[in-house]
């Protein structure tokens, strides 16, 4: 037998193998079996990696729409400009 290191409620490890992924039936934290003999498991860090991930996803799409609209405002800069240089040449 062996405990969520969460929550610390007791669980049954009779029909996992090394490498199980389960949740705590209490607490719901995701865990991975590590050993059946002595029975151990740990929280499961994929989980972390996959927030990590999604973290630097988000701020890659937040950098690609800055970028995005600096070049708009580029655009509109460059077209003023323009625009004004026509108008002097009248």
């Amino acid at each position: 037998m062996s405990a969520c290191p969460s929550c610390r409620e007791r669980l049954e490890l009779d029909e996992n193998t090394e490498g199980d992924l389960l949740d705590c039936p209490s607490c719901g934290m995701s865990l991975q079996v590590v050993s059946v003999s002595p029975p151990e498991v740990v929280v499961y860090e994929e989980d972390k990696w996959e927030d990590e991930e999604e973290l630097e996803d988000d701020e890659d799409e937040e950098d690609k729409r800055d970028d995005e609209e600096e070049e708009l405002e580029d655009d509109e800069e460059w077209e003023t400009e323009e625009w004004e240089d026509l108008e002097e040449d009248k």
